[in-house]
């Protein structure tokens, strides 16, 4: 599965508790910059 996708499962799927880019980056195998990035040019988010 792709990292935004995978990242972005993970945020809907625990919308209810608290949720930081190095324990959202764990859950994805991937460091907290990469996921990051990803997901800012993705998402268009930061």
């Amino acid at each position: 599965m792709p990292v935004l996708n995978k990242a972005l499962w993970h945020i809907v799927t625990r919308l209810a508790e608290p949720l930081d880019l190095a324990a959202l980056s764990r859950l994805c195998a991937v460091s907290p910059y990469h996921l990051s990035r990803t997901f800012r040019s993705g998402a268009g988010l930061p």
